[in-house]
C-alpha cells in the first residue's frame, strides 16, 4: 500500500514548477505578461489563476486559442472576460487553468 501510494506521488504529481515553466513560455510566446498569480487546491481540483496584461485583447485571444489545442487533455482553460484599462491602455484578463 505504501508502495503503491508512492509510486502515485512520483508517476502522477504533476510538479507546480514545470507547470508554470511550460504555461510563461507560452505566455510569452503570445506577447502576454503575468500580473497576478494564484494557486489553490482541494479533494476535487488544483487551479491555477494567472492574472494576464496585453496590449491588445487579441493577443490574448490567440493565446487561449493556442493552449486549448494544444493543452487539451492536460489542462482545462477558461477566462471570463478581458477588459481594457484606458490609463494604462493595457488589456486585462483572469485566466483559470484547471489541472486535469
Amino acid at each position: 500500500s505504501t508502495l503503491v501510494k508512492i509510486h502515485e506521488v512520483k508517476v502522477n504529481y504533476p510538479m507546480k514548477a514545470k507547470i508554470l515553466e511550460r504555461l510563461t513560455r507560452d505566455l510569452n510566446q503570445y506577447g502576454v505578461r503575468l500580473e497576478t498569480l494564484l494557486y489553490g487546491e482541494n479533494d476535487t481540483e488544483k487551479v491555477f489563476y494567472f492574472g494576464l496584461v496585453a496590449s491588445n485583447d487579441e493577443k490574448v485571444t490567440r493565446l487561449l486559442e493556442y493552449l486549448t489545442k494544444v493543452h487539451e487533455r492536460t489542462f482545462k482553460f477558461s477566462i471570463e472576460k478581458i477588459f481594457y484599462e484606458e490609463a494604462s491602455k493595457s488589456y486585462f484578463g483572469e485566466l483559470k487553468v484547471e489541472i486535469l
